[in-house]
């Protein structure tokens, strides 16, 4: 088990398309994902704890009921 989960970003040398982008809770999943990586790919990842921290929230919200009324409290 990783300590955070891993973000990544897997570019594809010849895949002519946007980047995968995942997050991996296990480590043995990650190394299975990049043991299919190709020659040329490029791999860039970031900790879950470092980045996505409460001071980088670039948006926060809770969804209201149907009568417009957002619940309080919560475990969140």
């Amino acid at each position: 088990m990783a300590l955070t989960p891993l973000i990544v970003e897997h570019w594809y040398y010849r895949g002519g398309s946007s980047p995968t982008r995942l997050v991996f809770e296990e480590f043995e999943e990650l190394r299975k994902h990049l043991e299919r990586a190709k020659p040329g790919d490029a791999v860039d990842i970031w900790r879950w704890d470092k980045l996505c921290r409460s001071e980088n929230i670039f948006a926060s919200g809770k969804r209201p009921d149907s009568d417009g009324a957002v619940p309080a409290g919560g475990p969140y």
